[in-house]
């Protein structure tokens, strides 16, 4: 609080001074002025260098934002833009950093990187995200400020280490910048850039070779087009060639040296470019002339002693058209080969099934064999019309073979010693008279001394036909002889067994059974064997020799057959000692020869021995049961037609089904889902469409040859509770079956559909009611709204005036319906209308709506079961209680 006495006190005088000299705030002025020049000789200092790029347009160009990239780093940035006078193109000022003075020169190119997607792969990904920008490749030259942009990118430089080659070719077909160079598939290079040589005669191609593979380039090096798929294609031949996915898809050039290559790579060397890989191979040129009509093409191999030598490279037709002139590409390690002497020749395709490449022969075309000769070397010859009677094939025992006719004898037939190739025909002529047919053939040395001067030899090929009114049919011996033809033989057991000579002649019978006089000339191959008999209708394909199987395994021979008086053929078998306790009373027989095949609409079935089978041809047995008595000698067996039908167990039966849904060979019996039968025969009664089925039941289905079994024909049938038999649609009809208990019986006479009163597991009870309504087969059958069962089946009563339902109630819940139930029709809708009260519409559920339904109730406490055949009522609605 202040006092008078302070308030009255006189006040202090301030004291001043002058200041003698300049004042601080002018440093303020001259600081900023220091600044402002620092800054403008840092901007000077630090300044771009100001150039001109023309751009055919604007596209991708952004001022403030487009950058200029070498190498990676940004050198530049536009700065504006401006549409040129002849509004054509556009002109970007770019301000360069003033280190790329130096590349700022003649010969510097500028392009827009932007992405761009092709066959080859995708270029310029990172602009996606940081936008387009213009690259630039340095030039050598004069300083220069205004450059024209290029529309596509620079070829890159040959900076790089590594090998830089150029290929010469009369087109780039697929071939682009960045495809690919390849060697044996693995990618060695690239292409960098092509273009027309100075003449615009040629493309020239520039590649650059990864340095670890360049040492794989010399001057014998060969490359060719490896892009895309190359075909061709004619009557005999498919040639189709290409390289990997990525070659085939952006395109690419292989190359291959030569092996053994001592050359090096000559400095700017340049290379051909190939077509194709076949144009890329090189050889030795021979020249062959064939007769004008011969069924010879490019890329025909040239084979000798089965070993590819060549191939054809070009063909021309002679100015007289008589002569078909084959320019041969042949290996130069073949060169020993072409001598005065050597034969040329263009066997005919053949297939076989003893060797695989003869099987390639037909698909691929016959290749032309060399025959070497011994005269001094030769580059050009003429083919041999025919193949020479005596040709080149293994080392070994010659002998020849006399026969009045050739067969389906051929070159390369195989030579059989118990079914095993001991040797192959190696030609074959006319004798001096021209009677006869003289057959050579080598047997191989490690099995020359299985022929002796007794050995009988006969033909194990040929076709049999023969056609009448019921058909054609066709019998021939085991497949490979059908196509391939052979030779068989055999020594008989006798004491003056005698080896024989080269060139030793013999006489070729035509079968096994006259070779071996019916099987009389084997002596001890026929002791301690099982003989027995099978009775067959026709002999079929099988031949003496041909084998007796078990479980696919041989266990025998058929040694000869006979006509028995009954017109039936009786065939001698012979089993093995060790296989003999195989054979009982149990045993059944079939024809396992060729192929059993079935056709029906579930497909095609087919069933084979085994391929050896199928080769072969033979009889094949197994046993219905291990506890059979054993068989006696020359027991007599039945021989089926399959295995199918000589296993059966079950009866055969006959159904004679009216006219209605049909049926095929090959369609099942069914009872419960289980197979009891296959139909085996259909045969048509009248015009109505009545049919009389054969069918062979199973063991399982032997109970359904019994009085009072039921057959009926299970067809789908559409309606609106669903549809019946449903895998029928897919699978075809079949016959359904409900068995008997009466006596044995083998003819029935189906149903025209299937009966309403069928024995379901379950409860079945009968229901009875004036009209069916809106109930069809498989309405369900309700119970406080849940499906407790469903109506198998309707029919008329006895009398005709009331309908009976047949209702099926599932065994779980057998046991609500009892006596005093109650059932009513729940199908439909129910509607009452009146003048007061409207209309009044009422349905239970939509699954009854559609399709019908019954409920029932069951009064609470009783509980006095019903069996199945017991009667209800079937109320219109549900009854007052």
């Amino acid at each position: 609080m202040s006092t008078p006495q302070a308030d009255n006190a006189p006040a202090s005088r301030p004291s001043i001074k002058r200041h003698r000299g300049p004042s601080v705030v002018w440093l303020l002025p001259f600081l900023a002025a220091i600044i402002a020049g620092w800054l403008v000789i840092k901007n000077y200092q630090d300044a771009g260098i100001m150039i001109e790029v023309q751009f055919e347009t604007a596209e991708g160009l952004e001022a403030g934002v487009t950058k200029v990239m070498y190498r990676g780093l940004p050198t530049g940035k536009i700065k504006s833009l401006k549409l040129n006078e002849d509004l054509k193109s556009v002109t970007a000022m770019i301000e360069m950093e003033k280190e790329a003075s130096e590349i700022l020169v003649d010969g510097t190119r500028f392009w827009l990187v932007k992405p761009q997607i092709s066959l080859s792969g995708v270029k310029g990904l990172d602009t996606l995200l940081s936008g387009y920008y213009i690259e630039l490749q340095p030039g050598q030259g004069k300083e220069r400020l205004s450059f024209v942009a290029d529309n596509e990118p620079a070829p890159p430089l040959k900076d790089r280490q590594g090998l830089y080659l150029s290929l010469l070719a009369d087109s780039a077909q697929s071939i682009q910048r960045g495809a690919k160079v390849y060697y044996r598939q693995i990618e060695v290079g690239e292409v960098i850039n092509f273009g027309l040589t100075g003449n615009a005669e040629q493309i020239r191609i520039e590649l650059f070779i990864e340095p670890a593979y360049s040492h794989l380039i010399t001057d014998s090096t060969r490359f060719w087009n490896a892009s895309g798929i190359s075909l061709k294609a004619n009557l005999s031949r498919v040639d189709l060639r290409f390289g990997s996915l990525a070659a085939i898809i952006a395109g690419g050039i292989s190359f291959y040296t030569p092996p053994d290559d001592e050359s090096v790579l000559t400095p700017g060397h340049e290379f051909p470019l190939f077509a194709d890989f076949e144009a890329a191979e090189d050889g030795i040129v021979v020249t062959v002339k064939f007769p004008a009509r011969t069924s010879v093409h490019e890329g025909t191999r040239v084979i000798s002693e089965g070993i590819q030598i060549g191939r054809v490279q070009s063909l021309q037709l002679s100015e007289d058209l008589t002569t078909l002139n084959a320019r041969l590409l042949i290996d130069p390690r073949a060169r020993p080969l072409l001598r005065s002497g050597s034969q040329f020749w263009l066997p005919k395709p053949k297939l076989s099934l003893t060797r695989l490449q003869n099987i390639g022969d037909l698909i691929q075309g016959a290749a032309i064999v060399l025959q070497p000769g011994s005269g001094e070397p030769q580059f050009n010859f003429t083919a041999l019309n025919t193949p020479p009677a005596h040709r080149p094939g293994i080392s070994g025992l010659n002998i020849s073979l006399e026969s009045d006719r050739l067969g389906s004898l051929d070159y390369g037939s195989p030579v059989m010693y118990r079914q095993i190739p001991v040797g192959e025909v190696s030609g074959y002529e006319l004798s001096a008279d021209g009677t006869k047919v003289q057959i050579y053939a080598t047997i191989k040395e490690q099995y020359a001394d299985l022929v002796k001067h007794n050995s009988r030899f006969w033909e194990e090929s040929g076709i049999k036909l023969k056609a009448d009114v019921d058909g054609i049919d066709f019998e021939s011996a085991s497949l490979s002889n059908l196509i391939n033809g052979g030779i068989g033989f055999f020594t008989p057991d006798t004491r003056d067994q005698k080896s024989v000579e080269q060139e030793h002649k013999f006489h070729l019978f035509h079968n096994f059974d006259n070779a071996s006089k019916q099987g009389q000339l084997l002596y001890k191959e026929n002791a301690d064997k099982l003989p027995i008999r099978v009775k067959a209708d026709t002999l079929g394909s099988l031949t003496s020799g041909a084998p007796v199987l078990y479980k696919q395994l041989p266990v025998g021979t058929i040694s000869h057959y006979a006509l028995a008086d009954d017109d039936s053929v009786i065939i001698h078998l012979l089993i093995d000692k060790p296989y003999r306790h195989l054979i009982t009373g149990q045993s059944r027989f079939w024809n396992a020869s060729g192929v059993d095949a079935s056709l029906s609409r579930s497909g095609v079935k087919i069933h084979s021995e085994s391929f050896q089978a199928l080769l072969r041809g033979g009889i094949a047995f197994d046993n219905l049961s291990s506890n059979g008595k054993a068989a006696a000698p020359r027991q007599l067996f039945r021989l089926y037609k399959t295995q199918r039908k000589a296993l059966q167990k079950g009866p055969d039966i006959i159904v004679t089904f009216p006219p209605g849904p049909n049926i095929i060979s090959g369609a099942n019996v069914y009872f419960k889902g289980v197979v009891m039968g296959r139909v085996e025969r259909v045969r048509l009664l009248d015009s109505q469409g009545s049919a009389a089925t054969q069918i062979a039941l199973t063991d399982e289905g032997g109970l359904l040859a019994r009085n009072g079994t039921r057959f009926w024909i299970a067809a789908p049938k559409i309606n609106l509770s669903g549809v019946d038999y449903p895998e029928t649609l897919i699978t075809g009809n079949h016959i359904e079956a409900l068995p008997g208990n009466g006596e044995r019986q083998l003819s029935f006479t189906g149903l025209p559909e299937s009966p309403a009163d069928r024995n379901l597991p379950g409860l079945n009870i009968v229901l009875q009611t004036e009209q069916l309504g809106a109930i069809d087969i498989n309405s369900n059958i309700y119970y406080r709204g849940m499906p407790v069962g469903y109506v198998s089946g309707y029919e008329l009563s006895d009398d005709n005036h009331r309908v009976k339902l047949f209702v099926n109630i599932k065994v779980r819940y057998s046991k609500l319906v009892t006596r005093s139930s109650k059932f009513w029709n729940i199908g439909g809708i129910d509607a009452e209308f009146g003048l007061f009260k409207g209309l009044k519409v009422e349905t239970t559920n939509l699954e009854s709506f559609v399709q019908g339904g019954i409920a029932f109730s069951t009064p609470p406490g009783d509980t006095q079961p019903v069996r199945s055949g017991y009667q209800f009522e079937l109320f219109e609605q549900e009854p007052d209680t």
